[in-house]
This record gives structure tokens, C-alpha cells and sequence, in this order.
């Protein structure tokens, strides 16, 4: 697995938004959405080793950001943003996390 300073560094590297890197780090730190396996990015998805996933930057094999609208629903295989499967994603990370993990490290 990545380390959260590899996951930074694709911030830097795509110019996502600042927090972005710790929101892919930690989404790949949560491999279920209570008893479902969470669906990893892939080429069904249109995610290769060469594309990125449009809406969050995860790679091939990888977990999507919870709430990406490219995120597979593991219960029942469809979009998981507009699914009518009825559980939660768990994981999103409050801000104060995000400024003390970019506090261990100094970007550029």
C-alpha cells in the first residue's frame, strides 16, 4: 500500500484540491461499508494503469473516496451515489484531521 506522503504527493502532482491526498489515503483504509467488500477501482470503470478515476484520482485498484460518483454500490453493483441500497459510507475525514496529518509534512 501507499503511504499518505505517496497520496500527497498525487495532490501536488494533479493539482487536486489541499486534503484531497489524506481523503484517498484514508478511503483505502476502509475496505467494507458494514458487510459489503467495498468495490475497487477498474477498467470497467474506465480506470487503467494510465487513467486516474475522473472524479476522485484513485488508480487501478485502489478504493474511491467515499461519495466519488464513480464508486460501484457493493451490495447491488450499480452507481453507488444514486443506489436506493439503504447503508452509509463511514470514513469521511473532518478538516482538523487533515490540517494535524499536513502538519507532519511539509508541501510545497
Amino acid at each position: 500500500m501507499l503511504t499518505l506522503q505517496d497520496y500527497i504527493q498525487r495532490e501536488i502532482d494533479y493539482k487536486f484540491i489541499v486534503g484531497w491526498g489524506a481523503q484517498l489515503y484514508v478511503a483505502q483504509l476502509q475496505s467494507k461499508y458494514g458487510e459489503f467488500d467495498r468495490v475497487k477501482a477498474g477498467p470497467e470503470q474506465g480506470i487503467d494503469d494510465d487513467h486516474l478515476c475522473h472524479d476522485c484520482g484513485a488508480i487501478n485498484g485502489e478504493y474511491h473516496v467515499p461519495g466519488c460518483d464513480c464508486e460501484r454500490c457493493p451490495k447491488c453493483g450499480c452507481q453507488w451515489i444514486s443506489c436506493d441500497c439503504r447503508f452509509t459510507a463511514q470514513g469521511k475525514m473532518s478538516q482538523e484531521l487533515i490540517a494535524k496529518l499536513y502538519g507532519k509534512f511539509e508541501l510545497n
